[in-house]
């Protein structure tokens, strides 16, 4: 950052007050270990919120991801717990646990920073817990949440009924078909839908229950078909089978358009900023840039060459990051 900023210090002055020069990296060091990321999510949550638009039926997928080398030796890798929303690719919010087991913990502090009325808010297995569903609905928002292992008894229970109801032909269940062709892989995916609740005797205890959706999947690759897959979700939300394959499907927009840029493309496992809240706060940083540089694309150009077209030419970067034309945006 100090080095980027002595080269372009002249242009940067057209925009910030630099009575000091450029700060050092310590300096830089010092303010993103103490300031504190609440403090920074006020700063940026109506910004981030105003380009997300209106969430109503949107998918806001809730995942976390280590940050791999923000640690002291010995230590283990803070996890930064991310909001993101599918198709706006924007963080609403994040939130820093130390553990993947303290996730739990973590998710309903972080869905109660954030403004998801009409959203559809889906979590990976961990997130499947009765207090979660509570804090969604409280959010005014939907739950769509996996059913594994942590929830044993219920996936049995779900995922017989729904076998059961499939094998007979209900005319109750909703049902869509998909296929996926590409890379030497073709992939089916076959949902079916019930909104039955009044069998489930413990429907009571996760809030506003709606229905049960199963998902299978049967991939075949290089002409060999794969067995088929089956994943049940329980959900608050009243739509049909094609509605929820597309969520179930968007949910992956997390991993594909988010952490795997982060990974490949910005380095942020190879990021050693690890004092104070530096880890949380760099990660913040990064997702609003890959969001700036996705809204305000130069031509034809992917993320990965927009960073470099942006740390060569001082034009792109105010192009990118003010959203105008070039030199035409500091008018």
């Amino acid at each position: 950052m100090e080095r980027y900023g002595r080269k372009h210090e002249a242009r940067l002055g057209e925009f910030l007050e630099l009575r000091n020069g450029i700060p050092s990296h310590d300096t830089f060091r010092r303010v993103l270990s103490m300031v504190r990321p609440a403090v920074m999510g006020v700063c940026v949550r109506l910004w981030q919120r105003a380009a997300a638009g209106r969430l109503k039926g949107v998918c806001v997928a809730l995942d976390g991801k280590a940050v791999r080398r923000a640690c002291a030796r010995g230590s283990g890798a803070p996890v930064v717990e991310t909001a993101w929303v599918d198709g706006a690719d924007v963080p609403l919010g994040e939130v820093r646990v130390d553990s993947k087991e303290n996730e739990i913990v973590a998710i309903p502090k972080l869905l109660s920073t954030l403004s998801l009325e009409g959203a559809v808010v889906t979590i990976d297995a961990i997130g499947c817990q009765r207090e979660i569903a509570r804090a969604i609905r409280a959010a005014k928002a939907h739950y769509l949440l996996p059913l594994k292992d942590n929830q044993p008894t219920l996936h049995a229970e779900v995922l017989t009924f729904m076998e059961d109801l499939v094998a007979s032909g209900a005319k109750s269940l909703t049902f869509s078909r998909h296929v996926d062709k590409g890379h030497g892989r073709v992939e089916v995916r076959r949902v079916w839908h019930s909104s039955d609740v009044a069998w489930f005797a413990d429907r009571a205890q996760w809030k506003d229950l709606a229905g049960f959706v199963m998902v299978e999947t049967v991939r075949t690759v290089n002409g060999v078909d794969g067995k088929p897959e089956r994943r049940c979700f329980i959900t608050s939300l009243k739509a049909d089978a094609k509605a929820f394959r597309k969520l179930v499907r968007r949910h992956w927009g997390i991993e594909n358009r988010l952490h795997w840029v982060l990974d490949v493309v910005f380095l942020e496992d190879q990021c050693r900023a690890r004092t104070g809240h530096a880890p949380e706060n760099c990660s913040a940083l990064r997702k609003i840039a890959l969001m700036l540089l996705r809204r305000n694309a130069i031509g034809g150009m992917g993320v990965g060459p927009m960073r470099k077209e942006c740390a060569w030419d001082f034009s792109s970067a105010k192009r990118v990051f003010l959203g105008g034309e070039g030199e035409e945006a500091a008018a």
